[in-house]
């Protein structure tokens, strides 16, 4: 029993053993979904390694063995990056259109509120941090978090509430073990860390355990890449998770602190506020196959090979001995001084049978080959064609058959869009739901930047009354392939022939 004195509360007296006993349900579920696919997380972690070009750090690479020098040249890390930088659009803005002529007036309100919370939350840039986080770790996560102590620029003294979103690594995400498909999923968790002493000031329950040790690993929160020092000066941490379950048509929202059940709250909304979006969706199965997956193969049989090459020359740089013994040269010295110019040895004997040079093999011209057909092979699985990358060949001595010949290399990316169209339309819904939910009849004050003279412009938009937002009926709308930078150039094109052609 610990007694907790504090200046602005009453005395209160709190039971570490009965909190834990009242939190066991939600940890027993949590310990259900990390022992779930629990081999996912080593699979991150290899993954962010290559692409980050520090797979020396892995645990299968770590052993004692004679110096060498592990090349890590990054072509699938390159691959990833051209192949991502051509699904980024300038924005991700679609549209609500109405499916009833009495929720057009509804409908274009919130069109219009959606698109400044859209711009204001910076989304765009988030869902630019998923997509690139999916194509090398499978996964990618967007969290929408509302916070009712805060409002929207203009609006702070009618207390509305606020939202707020950020990108979250796969790897701090738990799902429930029984479904197939995140939507279907009954609930969900979120891992992350928190100081002792914010623990302490936002949560009074846990100034009752500050001095107990944290009882979780890095890994349970999520922590797994490598070159990061997770456990250094990490003793004032504490792990948490945020439950979010599905009960009688809402969404419970519970957080627990070192276990402990910090917060307890029934949400406004239906769905989950954690969005996600896959590079590649697995068969039967909440998670998905990401790019470097493919590729990764392929990374390993390179870096493998170019140590050898590079180890091979580096050998002839500093070619090894043979000292015999008992002919007076002490291998240890040799050894210091191997590769150095100008040093003399003193040697008993025969010179001819003191020492000698390991002559190493050479690297045969198939070797290289088969290198540079991997890099091919990365280039190719990756989508990163020559067409793709701009050198169409032949078939640019004209403009339609350029134009054709990029559309047939930009085909790999269907699948891919669609999901990102996918995760957007997620995104919204939520951000949708959530408005509707927070900001009935209101009037919402939105800043328009600065007009022709310097001033100040500002935009306030009439919100619907609750009852014409109940079962609002709408449907989000938007062409990615329409935002690309490639069909921007080819608009671009079409208008400055058009132009010449009224000229003529």
């Amino acid at each position: 029993m610990v007694k907790l004195d504090r200046d602005d509360e009453k005395l209160e007296m709190i039971n570490i053993a009965e909190e834990l006993e009242k939190s066991k349900p939600y940890r027993d579920k949590l310990s259900k979904s990390q022992k779930f696919n629990s081999d996912r997380q080593d699979a991150y972690a290899e993954n962010m390694a290559f692409y980050q070009g520090n797979q020396h750090l892995l645990k299968k690479y770590k052993n004692e063995t004679p110096w060498v020098v592990n090349m890590n040249t990054p072509y699938a890390t390159v691959a990833i990056d051209n192949r991502v930088s051509s699904l980024l659009a300038k924005d991700y803005i679609g549209e609500l259109l109405p499916l009833g002529e009495n929720d057009v007036e509804s409908v274009e309100a919130l069109d219009k509120v959606y698109k400044r919370e859209w711009k204001r939350m910076g989304m765009d840039d988030i869902v630019r941090e998923c997509i690139k986080g999916s194509a090398v770790v499978r996964e990618f996560y967007c969290h929408i978090v509302l916070d009712n102590n805060k409002s929207i620029g203009g609006n702070k003294e009618k207390n509305l509430g606020r939202l707020e979103a950020y990108a979250i690594e796969p790897s701090r995400i738990f799902i429930d073990p029984t479904a197939r498909n995140l939507r279907d999923a009954g609930y969900m968790f979120v891992a992350g860390r928190l100081s002792k002493d914010e623990a302490v000031e936002r949560y009074p329950k846990i100034a009752a355990a500050k001095n107990l040790s944290d009882a979780y690993e890095p890994s349970d929160r999520g922590e797994v890449y490598y070159d990061n020092d997770y456990t250094t000066e990490q003793e004032d941490v504490f792990t948490t998770y945020t439950y979010y379950g599905k009960e009688k048509g809402k969404i419970k929202r519970v957080k627990l602190v070192n276990g402990i059940i910090v917060e307890e709250k029934t949400m406004p909304i239906k769905r989950f506020p954690i969005l996600q979006i896959r590079w590649k969706k697995a068969a039967q199965s909440c998670y998905g196959l990401s790019l470097m997956d493919e590729v990764l193969s392929l990374q390993k049989a390179i870096t493998s090979i170019e140590s050898a090459i590079t180890n091979t020359a580096m050998s002839y740089a500093a070619l090894s001995k043979m000292v015999r013994k008992g002919c007076g040269v002490d291998p240890k010295i040799v050894a210091k001084s191997n590769g150095a110019p100008g040093v003399v040895y003193s040697v008993n004997g025969n010179l001819d049978n003191a020492i000698k040079p390991v002559v190493p093999p050479k690297i045969q011209d198939e070797i290289l080959a088969i290198k540079q057909d991997f890099e091919a092979k990365i280039r190719e699985i990756s989508g990163n064609s020559n067409q793709f990358m701009g050198n169409i060949g032949t078939a640019a001595n004209t403009v339609g058959g350029a134009e054709v010949a990029v559309e047939r290399a930009k085909i790999i990316e269907v699948n891919i869009v669609n999901n990102i169209e996918e995760f957007v339309e997620d995104i919204v819904n939520i951000l949708v739901e959530f408005i509707t939910k927070m900001y009935p009849n209101a009037e919402l004050t939105y800043s328009n930047g600065k007009d022709g003279e310097g001033l100040w412009n500002f935009d306030v938009i009439k919100m619907p009354k609750k009852s014409e937002m109940k079962d609002l009926e709408y449907k989000f709308y938007i062409e990615l392939d329409k935002k690309s930078q490639y069909s921007k150039d080819k608009q671009k094109q079409t208008l400055i022939d058009l132009f010449q052609f009224e000229r003529q």
